[in-house]
């Protein structure tokens, strides 16, 4: 069994890695945007009920990921909350 010093060294380590993997992934999912935005310029038509916009086709998928992430962490939260009572 290992000490109490060596139990904090291990999380320590593994909180470290953690962060690291998370700043990779963030930095991966930037590139795969920014090359999505570059591939995708093309102006598409865009129409909601009476709203219309000629807009890039890279911005509405950016903005369709943006809301889903949003939409699923909003989720998330709240089973979290839920969950706790």
């Amino acid at each position: 069994m290992p000490t109490p010093s060596r139990r904090r060294r291990i999380w320590t380590t593994i909180a470290a890695v953690w962060r690291y993997t998370k700043l990779g992934l963030g930095i991966s999912l930037v590139v795969l945007l920014l090359v999505l935005a570059v591939q995708n310029a093309n102006v598409v038509h865009v129409q909601l009920l009476a709203w219309q916009a000629d807009v890039s086709l890279a911005l509405v998928v950016i903005f369709a990921l943006l809301s889903g992430a949003l939409f699923g962490m909003a989720i998330s939260s709240w089973r979290r909350r839920r969950s706790r009572r």
